[in-house]
């Protein structure tokens, strides 16, 4: 390839500018990425938290429906007749609710993606850069200048996946197995961990709404 030098310039210097220019640009590649989007973040993160509280809503119902089955075959003294199944795959009278595995995993990858934000593959090589680039993500923002609602978010979604991991297992078939004791039970831990993210949801929201105010508003 023939270099045409420019006006006023040799081919050294121009061989120089074009090398410079490669070595800054390697150099920018392997650099942490740069801070987030906060606002942008904050409303996927938003995102995430209304989709769950939804199906979290969803998978109060099934249990309602469940445990008026369970009250009217008691009424009956008869054997449990369980026609319908809840659970990811299934024909569900509630399909959005939240008892799928694989929903949460993935919910708590995306929400980590948003929190500590994505590294690069170049970025991976490295350690340092490696750090670095991690820390640059939302949750150091959040650390900063609201750590109470980080730690409430942290709270409300750690307790309501391990209670879907507890829980999912014929979750229809749950309720014909357990005492009115531990019926009661799971009912009031089920209802306490969708509150808690009810509550983020809100509180999550209002930080929005009065960090980032829409135009006229």
């Amino acid at each position: 390839m023939t270099l045409v030098p420019l006006p006023g310039s040799t081919e050294a210097e121009l061989v120089a500018k074009v090398g410079n220019s490669v070595i800054k640009g390697l150099r920018a590649a392997s650099q942490p990425s740069p801070w987030p989007d906060i606002r942008e973040a904050l409303l996927e993160l938003h995102a995430i938290l209304h989709e769950w509280v939804r199906r979290s809503a969803a998978t109060t119902r099934d249990a309602e429906v469940l445990i008026h089955a369970r009250r009217l075959n008691a009424r009956q003294s008869a054997p449990p007749a369980w026609t319908v199944s809840f659970g990811e795959g299934s024909a569900n009278l509630m399909p959005a609710n939240n008892l799928g595995q694989s929903y949460v995993r993935e919910n708590a990858r995306d929400t980590r993606d948003i929190l500590q934000g994505k590294v690069q593959p170049q970025q991976r090589l490295r350690g340092s850069t490696r750090r670095r680039a991690s820390r640059r993500g939302l949750r150091t923002i959040l650390a900063a200048y609201c750590p109470e609602l980080l730690e409430q978010f942290e709270a409300a979604t750690t307790a309501r996946q391990n209670w879907v991991t507890e829980h999912r297992e014929d979750f229809d078939r749950w309720f014909a197995d357990r005492t009115d004791a531990q019926v009661a039970e799971l009912i009031s831990s089920m209802k306490a961990t969708h509150a808690a993210l009810a509550e983020t949801e809100q509180q999550l929201g209002e930080f929005i709404r009065v960090s980032f105010p829409l135009p006229g508003n």
